[in-house]
């Protein structure tokens, strides 16, 4: 099984004002991820799991 090298990101629970940053850029402190984002990301891993695994879990 794949572990993560870092830290699951936390999931924000306000929206934060969208800025012009470079796109490699990390703001100080733990990374965060929008609701959003954090939904999608959870749709994405049950679809991998499921192709990759074709149903066995």
């Amino acid at each position: 099984m794949m572990t993560l090298k870092y830290p699951e990101p936390t999931v924000r629970l306000q929206a934060v004002p969208s800025q012009a940053r470079p796109v490699y850029t990390a703001a100080p402190g733990a990374a965060t991820i929008s609701q959003t984002d954090a939904q999608a990301l959870r749709t994405l891993c049950d679809a991998l799991r499921e192709r990759l695994l074709g149903g066995l879990c």
